[in-house]
């Protein structure tokens, strides 16, 4: 299993580099709790914008924290966390900044996109697939398609 993993993530990280987004990550455990922790940090132009902590416990994620950053300050964080022992809980919260940070949503309720904007219009963008997000390649930020 763990070699698939590897596997992957390279494959994922291969990926990246060509949208003008760096992804770097690691992988920890718990043995006691026989928790699996993957951490992902994205950069663009070598400023982080985004790190990713998921919880995995037999296969599934238990938890996941996303926070957003833009030049080394975060500005939102988005948390979900799971449990057989009760629902699903979801939440997305801004840090005080001097950037603003606005949200599109499906038809269905879910965060499509988190776009943060300055004085000069927008600067970082994220897309998002099932809860999880993912940097906007830099032709999406250039040309405004986000």
């Amino acid at each position: 299993m763990k070699p698939f993993i590897i596997l992957l993530l390279s494959c994922v990280a291969s990926l990246a580099a060509d949208t003008g987004v760096r992804m770097i990550s690691g992988l920890s455990t718990n043995a006691e709790m026989g928790v699996v922790h993957l951490e992902e940090t994205f950069t663009r132009d070598g400023q982080t914008n985004l790190v990713r902590k998921t919880s995995l416990k037999d296969g599934i994620v238990t938890g996941r924290v996303q926070r957003f950053y833009h030049d080394g300050e975060v500005v939102a964080v988005h948390l979900f966390v799971s449990s057989p022992a009760y629902m699903a809980r979801e939440s997305f919260s801004t840090r005080a900044s001097s950037y603003s940070v606005s949200l599109d949503f499906s038809p269905s309720k879910d965060i499509e996109r988190v776009i943060i904007t300055g004085k000069n219009g927008v600067l970082d963008g994220f897309t998002a697939t099932n809860r999880v997000f993912y940097p906007a390649s830099n032709s999406d930020l250039e040309t405004g398609r986000l």
